[in-house]
């Protein structure tokens, strides 16, 4: 009897790890191989491969663009139907070049200009149509490390490191007008919220007022791409402090 229930006792531990790896697996189902796209691509193509056992139909993943310094660029999401990957097989799909128009390129593909070169990261949201990650349009870089009062207005109110001229100057050399809008010649101002947290990191950033989706995805990655602000202060002790921040978009 003893023996009985040790190998019980095995085989349900043995069920629950393959259980527990399958689903450890899922984000990892579908991954990128590679990527190409050269400076005068008007598409770039991934090459996916398929890890289930199962055909993939359709498949929905997030793409981030990064600078060769690691800087965040921008991100898209993309879903394509009927790719039809078999088990173990690698399938290439096209998406649109990243930046086309300024003749940007993978960092490792064919490039004009030095200094229009990226990298990107793949993350898998969805395959045949099964959810495993609810991920929204804004990547979360929110903070719930801090908690207690927000404050609109306290004695010192927080800052960008180096103050209002060193702000502006990040926005100017981050901000790009989006090229998706390039014929809409739009121009208005999106207003960014967040909170300055006690030790100057930002948190809850999202669009108090919004001028374009497009404009508002671009005004978010200049915010969360901001360095640590100096926090504000209410009786000599850091706070946490609510900030709204107009971004101004010209053509």
């Amino acid at each position: 009897m003893k023996h009985f229930f040790l190998l019980l006792s095995m085989v349900v531990f043995c069920i629950q790890a393959s259980f527990a790896n399958d689903t450890a697996c899922d984000s990892m189902a579908v991954t990128m191989v590679r990527y190409e796209q050269n400076w005068n691509d008007t598409e770039g193509t991934l090459s996916l491969r398929n890890h289930t056992k199962q055909t993939i139909c359709n498949v929905r993943f997030r793409l981030c663009y990064f600078d060769m310094s690691g800087t965040l660029l921008d991100y898209k999401d993309y879903c394509k139907t009927d790719i039809d990957i078999a088990p173990s097989m690698t399938r290439q799909v096209d998406i649109p070049a990243f930046e086309a128009r300024r003749n940007y390129s993978y960092y490792k593909s064919t490039s004009l200009y030095e200094d229009r070169r990226f990298k990107i990261t793949f993350k898998l949201l969805e395959y045949n149509g099964s959810h495993f990650s609810k991920t929204t349009e804004k990547i979360p870089y929110d903070s719930t490390k801090w908690k207690g009062r927000i404050y609109d207005v306290v004695e010192q109110m927080p800052h960008f490191p180096g103050g209002q001229s060193a702000m502006m100057r990040y926005i100017n050399e981050n901000l790009r007008y989006p090229e998706e809008a390039e014929q809409s010649d739009v121009v208005g101002r999106a207003v960014v919220s967040f909170i300055v947290e006690p030790d100057g990191a930002l948190s809850d950033i999202e669009i108090k007022r919004s001028l374009d989706p497009a404009f508002d995805r671009m005004a978010l990655l200049v915010v969360q791409g901001m360095p640590r602000w100096v926090p504000g202060k209410q009786d000599g002790k850091p706070v946490r402090v609510r900030y709204n921040l107009p971004v101004s978009f010209r053509y």
